[in-house]
This record gives structure tokens, sequence and C-alpha cells, in this order.
């Protein structure tokens, strides 16, 4: 397994990946954000790819959480790996270099909130240290342009 940053040209592979987890956006705007996030200071997106075939099968992406009532964390935005190539250790590489990029920004761990159905998902984040902080609801308001 390779880990790397994420590039432009990585963007049919994690469209495909984020389809994988039930989010169909648009490849052309996933292109538009890893040209932008991945100038930033403050997120970190990796891929893995396989070592035969050099083929991108998972990705992670984090950004850091520092807010005025917690010390700094790094966030857990979105981690996936192909479902051909789940539990051979992609998944943890990724993990593993995420920690590496919060001590370097000086983080004090890594949060990842998951919703309720991804059980598959839970099992993966406590097999790697993770432990179940809280239980939540997210709530969302949309904005809309004036009129």
């Amino acid at each position: 397994m390779i880990i790397r940053k994420a590039s432009e040209e990585d963007s049919p592979a994690i469209c495909s990946l984020s389809r994988q987890l039930g989010y169909d956006y648009p490849q052309e705007r996933i292109e538009e954000k890893l040209k932008s996030l991945t100038t930033r200071d403050d997120h970190c997106i990796f891929v893995a790819l396989n070592r035969e075939s050099h083929r991108v099968i998972g990705y992670a992406h984090a950004q850091i959480y520092d807010v005025l009532f917690h010390d700094r964390v790094l966030n857990l935005l979105g981690i996936v790996v192909d479902e051909s190539f789940r539990s051979g250790g992609a998944g943890s590489l990724l993990l593993e270099e995420l920690e590496k990029f919060s001590r370097e920004k000086g983080c004090s761990g890594i949060r990842v909130n998951s919703g309720s159905h991804r059980t598959g998902a839970h099992h993966f984040y406590r097999k790697n240290g993770f432990h179940d902080e809280k239980e939540q609801k997210r709530f969302f308001r949309e904005v809309r342009e004036e009129i």
C-alpha cells in the first residue's frame, strides 16, 4: 500500500469511492474542491494506492478543528476504502498518516462523527483506537439567496 497526498487527478477515484458511501457529488466539483483544499494548511487529503496497480483504493480528508472551548483536534471529515479492498490495512494506514499530520499541527487528537447506521465504520474506528464519546443529532439550515 502506498499513501500520498491527493491531487486533482484523483477526482475520478474519489468520486467513485464517495458514491460507495452514498454521496453522489459531481466529479467536476470534487476536482474543483481538491484544487482549492489541497493548497490550504488546515486541510489534509490523502489517498491510498494499490501497490501493484497504483490505483486509488481509498482516501481520507480531515480539517483542523480549533474552537474556544476545547483543545485543537483534527476533524476527520471522510474516509473510505474501496469495498473490494476493505480489511486489507489501507484504512489504518490512512489514519496513521492523519495522525502524523495532526501531531505536526499541534492537535491533541482526532475526532470523527459517524452516522448511527454505519456500524461497520464504528467497528473500524474502535479497532483503530477511537472510543465512543457521545451521541448527538446534527441540524442543518440551508442558506438561501436573498431576493
